[in-house]
């Protein structure tokens, strides 16, 4: 492009604070949710010269000028480069941009936007504290009172049911959806709290079968890093308050002699909580525990600077990958073949478990497997029709 252009809307936001080396800024845009990385020393010779890429100026041009106004000179053309990875361009979706994990390893099934709800989530926002101790209390007492009851945990699969009777996978959907919807609504409540206002939620099917809630949060890296954490883990909160509330309900109806259904019910309310709980704090995963991770290591794309790392190895073959990064893939990727695994054992061990029963009901009892193995290659043919069209 002979006259570069950028999007309007570019500021730089101090990212992390450091003792022993330089500061480090994030340059981007609030509108998009994109930005870059840059140090202090190259803070204001990178704004200069983004300042320049409105349109009127050519490459050349731009280099002249930032060098007459600072003394210094920059390749305008590496920096335009730069700015179309990160999606910065005025152009938006850029065909060069780089993608999230999401987007690069998910198809996105429905996208919503919430961003005329702002008012909502503020008024909301001021119930954040409150909810906050009043979940602790509860998380101090589902403890007591597990251990006092000498409870027992059951290892069995997230998709796995001891029955497979339909009304549990209806079951699983429904408290999956709300569980998730809160966590989801629990980061953007959070996050209104601070002063940011949540744009979309959206469902990615992440690997092509895993589906995956997760709310747009456009400015997040603008607020200190100590409240970027408060609102990552504003979600595995609401988790807890669920579980922690489904576990003491539970208790409650079988000491008043409810109905079996309802205890499993409310028992399962815990465990489906307790376990997106978990799961989401995981660091070796692209949820909330890894970013909390990130943002206390105060190295942000720790894992796409992994993962780029040891793909660069096998494209040129050079080993260009520190220790903290080598070990940070080996873990990742240890973590996705044992949950990939696990649940391959369950289903085998399901399918075994009913096949006393006949072959069409060992097949049905693992009827949730079959459907996300049979959508896998659906949904990556939709995909790379839609990517046709484009």
């Amino acid at each position: 492009m002979d006259l570069p252009c950028v999007a309007p809307d570019i500021h730089a936001y101090l990212l992390y604070q450091y003792k022993n080396k330089e500061d480090k800024y994030a340059i981007g845009s609030i509108d998009r949710d994109r930005f870059i990385e840059v140090t202090e020393s190259k803070k204001d010779i990178v704004l200069k010269t983004i300042s320049f890429m409105d349109g009127t100026n050519t490459f050349d041009e731009i280099e002249e000028k930032v060098t007459a106004d600072t003394g210094l000179t920059i390749n305008s053309r590496k920096m335009y480069a730069i700015l179309e990875k990160a999606d910065l361009l005025q152009e938006e979706n850029h065909p060069n941009a780089q993608k999230n994990e999401f987007e690069r390893f998910g198809f996105k099934v429905i996208g919503i936007r919430i961003d005329k709800m702002k008012g909502i989530f503020d008024r909301l926002s001021r119930f954040v504290m409150p909810a906050s101790l009043i979940t602790v209390l509860l998380t101090v007492l589902s403890l007591v009172l597990f251990f006092l009851n000498k409870i027992s945990i059951t290892d069995f699969s997230l998709l796995g049911f001891q029955d497979h009777y339909i009304r549990n996978f209806i079951l699983m959907f429904l408290v999956s959806s709300i569980s998730i919807s809160m966590h989801e609504l629990s980061h953007g409540i959070t996050a209104a709290k601070y002063g940011l206002a949540p744009k979309s939620i959206s469902l990615t099917l992440y690997l092509y079968i895993s589906p995956i809630f997760y709310i747009k949060l456009p400015g997040l890296y603008t607020v200190k890093p100590i409240q970027r954490i408060h609102i990552w883990f504003a979600g595995v909160m609401a988790n807890a308050f669920i579980g922690c509330t489904g576990f003491i309900m539970a208790l409650i109806c079988k000491q008043l002699g409810a109905s079996e259904h309802l205890i499993f019910t409310l028992n399962y309310v815990c465990y489906i909580n307790f376990t997106y709980f978990i799961v989401n704090l995981c660091p070796l995963l692209p949820l909330d525990g890894y970013f909390i991770l990130a943002t206390i290591m105060k190295s942000p794309n720790l894992r796409k600077r992994s993962f780029s790392s040891v793909k660069d190895i096998f494209k040129s073959g050079k080993i260009k990958i520190t220790v903290p990064q080598l070990i940070y893939f080996t873990l990742s990727m240890s973590m996705i073949a044992f949950l990939v695994l696990r649940e391959l054992s369950a289903m085998i061990i399901l399918f075994r478990k009913n096949l006393d029963g006949g072959i069409s009901n060992a097949f049905w009892s693992i009827k949730q497997y079959l459907f996300l193995i049979v959508m896998f290659p659906i949904v990556r043919i939709f995909r790379k029709r839609i990517q046709k069209k484009r």
